[in-house]
């Protein structure tokens, strides 16, 4: 069924001459390993069989999603395809979630460890015997996370406009600081003008709040970034391809929002690509011989929204909920929608369609074929049983903590602007 539903797709991509083919990156790669939430999913679960290939079906996108399109861009010289991503997951449910609550989808975390379970041997070996075998040199991790780190408390708020929603605080383990210091930051702005003496209190609890903000769990999410990559690297991994946040405030759910909600959302969002820009430049100087590919997701997406009908799209702000219901008939069109599956930007109220899917994985796979001049190394270091960590130095220490101020600076600049 798999292969009936590309063969259209290829097919269907023919007679729409907007939307870009993609490039094959077999040259480069010959396994893929991925790690995210719906955006990424594929459906795929190793429990069930290491080398089964999941229809289309377990995609949030009406058809395949973009490590799909990579990995089958050559019909002649397929890529093995393992992707751990699972629809809803964040990059730390410990960090996202109140103490005792049960969270059933795996995080980032979690998906390593699946990874391990069946990719990677305990003494650091990159090659698992049996089923499935993969050569560092060869082989692209992927991982984009971060929309449901962003989103989570808006989506999963009764009537979020009811309340502005604290995202970027829900990384913390409680919303508690960050309700002190978004009143602050609402009462500020307005004490700083009227002053100097109302200056003086304004500057005491800017320090005051970042001295709150830098000792707060705010810093798991970047931290859970170091271990996982720390972990990959051990088991091998070499060649990184990593995502930022798409502009999900312009989603079909989350742009009928509020305008003030919508503006701390989209605030919280930056802030967050941020904070990832800068940790994945610390990465290549930590770890010995990595490639590190970050692709910047936002700006395609915005692209594709600003210039839809360039791509062959006709709508990019609304969804028809009987193509949402249906997930593998990539070629629909139903007269109740107006126009066929493939024209509309959106699945569904937070998903895009199959056709984004391959726009994104286009964008990506010249990418990844424009910066193929840098080969990454096939030395594995070997970690003991009771080692987790390998010798990063000073200049990562040094990295994130300027990261970490920077970003901090900039989230709290945006947030003063926004109230």
């Amino acid at each position: 069924m798999l292969g009936t539903a590309l063969d259209f797709l290829r097919v269907f991509s023919l007679a729409r001459p907007q939307l870009p083919t993609v490039d094959s990156i077999a040259p480069l790669y010959d396994t893929i390993f991925s790690f995210g939430d719906s955006y990424t999913t594929i459906g795929y679960d190793p429990n069930q069989g290491i080398n089964v290939v999941p229809d289309v079906g377990g995609t949030s996108s009406g058809g395949n999603s973009w490590p799909q399109f990579l990995a089958t861009a050559d019909s002649n010289r397929s890529i093995a395809l393992y992707d751990f991503a699972v629809g809803g997951a964040a990059t730390n449910n410990s960090a996202l979630y109140f103490a005792g609550q049960e969270v059933s989808i795996p995080d980032f975390p979690q998906q390593v460890a699946t990874f391990e379970d069946f990719f990677s041997n305990p003494d650091g070996t990159a090659i698992k015997s049996g089923e499935a075998a993969w050569r560092p040199e060869r082989t692209l991790f992927t991982v984009f996370f971060g929309i449901n780190d962003v989103g989570l408390e808006v989506r999963n708020q009764e009537d979020p406009r009811a309340e502005l929603p604290q995202i970027f605080g829900e990384l913390a383990t409680t919303s508690f600081l960050h309700h002190r210091v978004h009143h602050w930051m609402s009462t500020a702005r307005g004490r700083a003008q009227s002053g100097v003496a109302q200056n003086e209190v304004f500057i005491t609890k800017l320090k005051k709040s970042f001295s709150m903000l830098i000792t707060s769990p705010i810093l798991s999410c970047p931290a859970t970034w170091s271990r996982m990559i720390v972990k990959l690297y051990a088991s091998g991994a070499r060649n990184f391809l990593i995502l930022n946040i798409p502009p999900t405030q312009r989603t079909p759910f989350i742009s009928a929002l509020p305008e003030r909600i919508l503006a701390m959302y989209e605030s919280d969002l930056n802030g967050y690509n941020v904070v990832l820009s800068d940790f994945v430049r610390t990465i290549e100087p930590a770890y010995n011989g990595t490639r590190v590919i970050f692709f910047d997701a936002h700006a395609v997406f915005d692209e594709i929204l600003d210039k839809y009908a360039d791509y062959g799209f006709t709508d990019n702000s609304t969804f028809c909920e009987l193509y949402a219901s249906i997930a593998t008939q990539p070629a629909l069109d139903l007269p109740q929608c107006g126009r066929p599956l493939a024209q509309y930007v959106w699945w569904n109220s937070g998903h895009p369609t199959w056709p984004v899917h391959q726009i994104l994985a286009s964008r990506i796979a010249a990418a990844l074929l424009a910066n193929a001049s840098t080969t990454a190394s096939s030395d594995v270091p070997k970690l003991s049983s009771n080692e987790t960590t390998v010798p990063l130095g000073k200049s990562i220490r040094t990295a994130s903590n300027l990261l970490l101020a920077s970003a901090l600076a900039a989230a709290i600049a945006t947030r003063l602007n926004a109230t």
